[in-house]
């Protein structure tokens, strides 16, 4: 009979960690192992956790990072001081429904060549109806919690998952389409979406368990999926501009080797010829924000050089602010 391991990431969350383990602890299929991994934490959570430890005996254990490693470290090294065929991660803030590692477990029993087993989520705490908004979840009737619903796994929603995530990272997934996707590892995705992105690329698939399974607390803009929103944006935008640099270095380069090349060739051609007329305004407009004008420069000194027919001026450099 395959195990299942239940891991709970921790950092910084003692006000919420007894909630997660007990929720783990009341399931109707219990776990075959449950390990509590702490980051480093600077808060109360040592405390709780060893009170959370001397409550539940050997059914729990607690590891402790002597410094904060970061997410992706620690998730690794939660993985490899597990041995179960199954593995689930369940944030500190959050909770289990009594009957998430029956359902997962079973969906993954019934079809083994998934990878990992992913369900819905019930949102619920002080900021639940400002993520509600965002990803569109349906209220629960009569409460203030709401359904978050995810897509079916179907040849189109495949196909954008390395763009568009659509598997909880509180899912369960087979220990061997982790070893086969290389593990957690450090990328500009979420590391559980690099995780089953890779799975799904090792030929591993999702298969969808479409009931809210895991309570997701929305408590704090400053909570770890919030900043790593944040983190990943930030990213995003230093990634396209560090590219455009990139671009601009390689114009400029281009434009340094074809001066030399008129300096080169500049006894040639009389005072204040075409070519040399370039060549001033190449001296003058390396500025990043002149590209059209630098680039018709550009092509003015290469057809001065090569003899060819000057080309015209196009539209958009006359209304340039650099000629």
């Amino acid at each position: 009979m395959a195990t299942a391991a239940v891991i709970i990431p921790n950092y910084n969350y003692a006000q919420f960690v007894g909630e997660a383990v007990a929720s783990v602890f009341e399931q109707h299929v219990p776990a075959d192992d449950v390990l509590v991994i702490d980051d480093g934490s600077t808060d109360d959570s040592r405390s709780v956790l060893d009170s959370l430890a001397a409550r539940y005996g050997a059914r729990l254990r607690v590891v402790y990072n002597d410094r904060n490693l970061g997410i992706v470290p620690t998730f690794a090294k939660a993985v490899g001081l597990t041995t179960t065929d199954y593995v689930s991660f369940l944030g500190a803030d959050n909770r289990m429904k009594p009957d998430y590692i029956g359902r997962c477990k079973a969906t993954l029993d019934a079809n083994p060549t998934a990878g990992v087993a992913y369900i819905d989520l019930v949102i619920f705490g002080p900021l639940a109806e400002e993520l509600a908004a965002k990803v569109d979840a349906e209220r629960v009737a009569g409460g203030r919690t709401f359904a978050w619903r995810f897509s079916d796994p179907t040849p189109e929603t495949l196909a954008l998952l390395p763009s568009k995530n659509f598997i909880d990272g509180n899912s369960m997934f087979r220990r061997t389409a982790y070893d086969a996707a290389g593990g957690f590892r450090p990328s500009e995705r979420a590391e559980d979406h690099d995780l089953f992105v890779r799975m799904v690329q090792a030929g591993f698939l999702p298969v969808h368990v479409p009931e809210a399974l895991v309570e997701y607390r929305q408590h704090s803009r400053e909570q770890a999926n919030q900043v790593q929103l944040a983190e990943r944006q930030l990213k995003a935008y230093r990634s396209a501009f560090e590219a455009e640099l990139v671009a601009e270095g390689e114009l400029r380069a281009e434009l340094e080797r074809v001066k030399a090349l008129l300096e080169s060739t500049r006894s040639t051609f009389p005072t204040r010829t075409p070519g040399e007329a370039a060549a001033t305004m190449l001296v003058n407009l390396l500025a990043p924000h002149r590209r059209h004008a630098v680039r018709h420069a550009l092509s003015l000194a290469v057809a001065k050089v090569r003899g060819e027919p000057t080309p015209p001026t196009p539209p958009e450099v006359l209304t340039d602010d650099t000629i």
